[in-house]
């Protein structure tokens, strides 16, 4: 499978896709021009995941702020990812980080978790 190394901008985060290695990594601010292009290829790469050998993923979230788009293709992600552990086979993790008094973040950590409770996993960052 392909490495995914995307660096962040003022609009869009940066991006870490590694098989391999069993991590995904997505961190900083998202509202890219068009949401659905950026997250299209890190959508394809999970797709390609559940059809590959390995069986090690962890998740790690840690974005300051998404916009509406970016929410609509974040939710896919994690449904996705939630499908992937749904796979006795497969160890799966995912990470929502926030920073401690970043309430924003930390709230909408709590929708993902309760859509996905035995996936999400909320980390508060010192």
């Amino acid at each position: 499978m392909k490495i995914i190394e995307i660096q962040d901008t003022k609009q869009s985060p940066s991006v870490y896709c590694n098989a391999e290695k069993g991590l995904l990594k997505l961190s900083g601010r998202s509202l890219p021009e068009d949401s659905e292009m950026f997250y299209s290829s890190i959508i394809d790469w999970v797709h390609e995941f559940e059809q590959s050998p390995y069986h090690k993923l962890d998740v790690q979230l840690r974005l300051d702020y998404f916009n509406t788009a970016s929410a609509k293709n974040l939710y896919t992600l994690v449904g996705l990812v939630d499908k992937l552990k749904a796979n006795e086979a497969n160890d799966i993790s995912l990470k929502w980080f926030y920073e401690k008094d970043d309430d924003t973040m930390m709230d909408l950590g709590k929708e993902f978790s309760d859509l996905y409770p035995n996936l999400v996993e909320l980390v508060e960052d010192e």
